[in-house]
């Protein structure tokens, strides 16, 4: 049997959300937007960074798109959600025109709420053709909202890596890198995170860190060095560094990248 045209769920509207239950993955088997009309929160999509979500922000679910979502606990969250399925849609997805690695920013979260809603009464009151067409009308602009801020975040972003590549020592001057971009520190913080998905300190740490990693791999495995390369106090203040960006301590990882005949191994994920 093939499939339908197009299946339109009707709109829920979700005032007390916890996201996510248990902050576990999730793999739907139909797409849906979801609005956040109240709240903040994470969202992640597996293998990707986790991001910061905020009012007025959508996020587009798609079939085998592993993520997870969820206000910070204990908090709630105030969300509405249009779920669908269909060969026209999955036309959508087929073709890759979702924006489904990061929230869409519409920065106006009661004009898109009325567009949620002028769907359902499509549904309602005309059928599921002209609630279709309403929908695609939203996809078209969702997709065209994350062009844009793509566009502009993609030079931005260059711009920081290039910024922060300069600062290879702990602490890093954060307000010196945000004058250099023509920002003021907390206006900086802001962008930073809401592009990169995490905060500059973090960014960097793990950068460093990742960094310390590679050069444990070609040399002989003493953190002494290091340590004083990356302005580190002491091979204790390295370790704990290292184990709180990448989840476990340097010797261990050496170990395990390099594997019980000192040649490449299977390393782990952690964290």
């Amino acid at each position: 049997m093939s499939e339908p045209f197009a299946r339109l769920n009707p709109l829920l509207e979700l005032p007390a959300s916890r996201g996510l239950a248990g902050w576990n993955w999730r793999i739907f088997e139909h797409c849906s937007l979801v609005l956040v009309w109240a709240g903040r929160g994470t969202w992640q999509v597996h293998g990707g960074p986790e991001m910061p979500i905020q009012v007025g922000d959508v996020l587009v679910l798609v079939p085998g798109l592993a993520h997870r979502y969820r206000p910070p606990p204990p908090e709630i969250w105030h969300e509405l959600v249009l779920s669908f399925s269909g060969s026209i849609f999955a036309s959508w997805v087929d073709a890759g025109m979702l924006p489904v690695r990061a929230p869409v920013r519409t920065g106006d979260a009661p004009r898109w709420r009325r567009r949620f809603e002028a769907v359902e009464r499509e549904r309602v009151s005309r059928g599921t053709v002209a609630a279709a067409c309403a929908l695609q009308g939203i996809l078209h602009d969702l997709g065209g909202l994350a062009d844009h801020r793509r566009s502009g975040d993609a030079q931005w972003r260059l711009r920081v890596e290039a910024e922060m590549q300069r600062e290879e020592r702990l602490p890093i001057d954060l307000d010196g890198v945000a004058a250099r971009l023509g920002l003021g520190y907390h206006a900086f913080r802001k962008r930073f995170r809401a592009v990169f998905g995490c905060a500059p300190l973090q960014y960097h740490h793990r950068r460093l860190m990742e960094l310390a990693g590679e050069l444990l791999l070609r040399g002989d495995g003493r953190l002494a060095p290091l340590a004083e390369r990356f302005g580190c106090a002491d091979t204790f203040h390295l370790s704990r560094c290292f184990r709180q960006a990448m989840g476990i301590s340097p010797l261990i990882w050496r170990e395990q990248a390099l594997g019980p005949l000192g040649g490449v191994g299977r390393l782990r994920i952690h964290g």
